[in-house]
């Protein structure tokens, strides 16, 4: 049976309507960087939703920073 590996990155378990947690959460991330204003999904300029390292998930999506979150 193959072996099926694990997804890379880290799931932070913040579901994508969750704005007020993706906000907070950048807000303490060390890794965070801007991705292109057009992939932008928050209103806000610094959220996971719109870093240049999450990659999404069908629930959420995965931080691939170089330095995650804490």
């Amino acid at each position: 049976m193959p072996r099926s590996d694990p997804a890379p990155g880290l799931d932070l378990g913040i579901p994508r309507g969750d704005h007020a947690a993706a906000t907070a959460q950048a807000a303490r991330c060390p890794g965070f960087t801007p991705d292109d204003e057009d992939e932008w999904a928050a209103d806000e300029a610094r959220s996971c939703f719109n870093c240049r390292w999450r990659r999404w998930t069908p629930d959420s999506f995965r931080c691939l920073a170089p330095t995650p979150p804490t």
